[in-house]
């Protein structure tokens, strides 16, 4: 006898049911290949996964991010991937050609990434025509000095120079800031009470060089201190504060900041005061409780541009006489 299959049963039967459909909300792997500026793969690219909207800090082109997701380089192709995630995150890649930071587009199929190429800054150091070795330059930006997004990065970049004096600095993001660099004193003085820097202002333009000659055609400004005649004693001249004062016009490419003291006798040396106005402010304050006076000198001077190589005699701002408060 023959009997004719339920319909209701043939149905259930071709019907897998859910539990072996694939799952529409299954996350696939996250991967994407990288490449350099010209177009090449970028082999063992550093790439860390950091959650939207994070802190991201990095030191001479160097990721230094707290509480990344994960870390991971890419191979001979310039390829990488890493498990999937539902948190929204975005990508820091570094690798000696270029960087990139950036968010990717969800759920989008076929990724191939292109590194921006770094800024290059090189340059030299010198004071009195003599240059300056194991001197540490830096990088201040303002904010916004930035052309990168996020707004949420932190940059730390510092280069030290070499025996000649040169400097180099190979992983700069582009924009603008001052580049910086601090200048010997007299051995002895309080760290608080001193300070003797000397920046350059300029653009970092992506992809591009910059090169920088600190102390060219600046001078060395020296001079004699000298008490008022009716002071009946002698003034100790290390306990006198000397400082430098720019009066050029705001938005000079090039500053100098000094504030030290004399040598005993009254003598000093500034070097690499660029061309421009200038005030020297003296002060000198007696806290002896028997005999209290202050000496007090603001002398004003111009440096010119010289195109001498090397540099020319210093300015002799010969004897300055204090006048008593």
């Amino acid at each position: 006898m023959q009997t004719v299959p339920d319909p209701g049963a043939v149905a259930r039967s071709a019907d897998p049911g859910p539990a072996t459909q694939p799952a529409l909300t299954e996350l696939r792997a996250f991967e994407a290949t990288v490449h350099t500026p010209d177009g090449k793969p970028a082999v063992a690219a550093k790439v860390a996964v950091v959650l939207s909207g994070r802190f991201v800090s990095l030191t001479n082109g160097v990721d230094q991010t707290m509480g990344v997701l994960h870390r991971c380089e890419t191979d001979r192709s310039g390829r990488f991937q890493f498990r999937p995630r539902e948190e929204r995150f975005e990508l820091v890649i570094t690798h000696p050609t270029g960087y990139v930071i950036f968010q990717p587009v969800a759920h989008s199929k076929h990724r191939s990434i292109t590194l921006d190429p770094w800024t290059r800054i090189e340059g030299t150091l010198q004071a009195g025509g003599k240059p300056l070795p194991d001197t540490i330059v830096s990088i201040e930006r303002g904010r916004f000095a930035l052309a990168v997004e996020p707004l949420g990065l932190s940059v730390s970049e510092t280069a030290r120079t070499d025996a000649k004096g040169c400097f180099v600095f190979t992983r700069v993001f582009p924009g603008s800031g001052r580049v910086s660099c601090c200048l010997p004193q007299r051995p002895g003085l309080q760290a608080a009470n001193v300070r003797s820097t000397q920046s350059i202002e300029t653009n970092f333009p992506i992809g591009g060089t910059v090169h920088l000659d600190f102390g060219r055609h600046c001078r060395t400004v020296v001079g004699t201190l000298r008490a008022p005649p009716d002071l009946k004693m002698r003034p100790q001249w290390r306990l006198a504060s000397v400082e430098l004062r720019c009066e050029n016009p705001s938005g000079d490419r090039q500053t100098r900041d000094f504030k030290g003291a004399p040598e005993t006798d009254g003598s000093f040396r500034i070097d690499n005061v660029p061309p421009g106005r200038w005030a020297l402010c003296i002060d000198y304050i007696n806290y002896s409780r028997e005999n209290q006076w202050r000496l007090y000198l603001l002398h004003h001077f111009s440096v010119s541009k010289s195109d001498d190589e090397p540099s020319p005699e210093p300015l002799d701002l010969r004897v300055l006489t204090l006048e008593a408060k």
